[in-house]
């Protein structure tokens, strides 16, 4: 077996292995004034929302961040665990912006997922998956 670019050689027969959408994002350093702005920017068809729930949400919203850092290469802009509020920003691969935040009631465990990025399908997906993927051990679909 070899790996060749993303496609992986066994024997004679090549399988080509599709990076998930958080493997398509670079960190991106910004001071939070600026995510904000570039937020208010990004509203309307360039924004992505999910509802969840945390089971647990003492326990579990100290682990957010690092589920997060796993699924995507993204930058953490800031984290306050006592309001519940998460911000993350990072760049799409055609060098789009992508921002995350998340936001969790620290009693009800009720949060919003919320990605904001010039490429809507990316977004979308974006939001889609991290919301199944990162936090489907953890959250309860609403």
């Amino acid at each position: 077996a070899c790996l060749v670019g993303s496609e992986m050689c066994i024997r004679d027969r090549r399988r080509v292995r599709d990076p998930s959408v958080g493997e398509l994002v670079r960190p991106l350093s910004l001071p939070l004034e600026e995510f904000q702005t570039k937020q208010k920017q990004l509203g309307g068809l360039c924004e992505a929302k999910a509802k969840a729930k945390l089971d647990a949400p003492s326990l579990q919203l100290t682990q957010v961040t690092d589920k997060v850092l796993r699924f995507a290469n993204i930058g953490v802009i800031h984290t306050d665990i006592e309001l519940g509020i998460f911000n993350f920003a990072g760049t799409t691969l055609s060098d789009s912006v992508l921002l995350l935040s998340i936001q969790i009631n620290k009693e009800s465990g009720e949060g919003s997922l919320v990605v904001n990025c010039p490429d809507s399908i990316f977004g979308t997906q974006f939001v889609s998956k991290l919301k199944g993927e990162v936090f489907s051990l953890s959250l309860i679909h609403i």
